[in-house]
């Protein structure tokens, strides 16, 4: 037996456009066909597509440059979250958290300064953000 949903869950392309980050829904089918991971219907039956709200939500998320920066922060532990903490303004981040951060897709910056021999990576404002509401809370 199939497990029960809550209609209420349940969403068409025009409420999934928006999360997903269209602004037209006859977009979803492309994004259907262009991304293999993207959600399974819930409902697929003689033109009537719908999917799970909160499927498209997560969906969505991970690929939002703020999900790739939840997914890092998750996953760093609770030395490296005090670490990075305290990097901010125009303090160069260190080299693990540059990478760490470029490995959960999140691109970041660097500057070359004539009185610097190498590079200098200053932590992006919306990751600078996110870091401060983390330790707030």
């Amino acid at each position: 037996m199939a497990p029960l949903i809550d209609p209420d869950e349940l969403i068409g392309a025009t409420e999934v456009a928006p999360i997903i980050g269209l602004t037209n829904p006859k977009g979803v089918p492309v994004y259907r066909q262009r991304h293999a991971d993207f959600p399974v219907p819930a409902v697929d039956r003689a033109g009537c597509v719908l999917w799970l709200r909160a499927d498209v939500e997560k969906w969505a998320r991970l690929r939002t440059r703020l999900g790739r920066i939840e997914t890092w922060w998750s996953a760093l532990s609770a030395e490296r979250r005090t670490e990075a903490s305290a990097v901010g303004g125009y303090v160069s981040m260190p080299t693990w958290m540059m990478e760490s951060l470029a490995r959960a897709g999140v691109m970041v910056a660097g500057a070359k300064w004539e009185s610097d021999p190498g590079y200098t990576f200053h932590l992006p404002d919306d990751v600078e953000a996110f870091i401060a509401a983390q330790v707030e809370t």
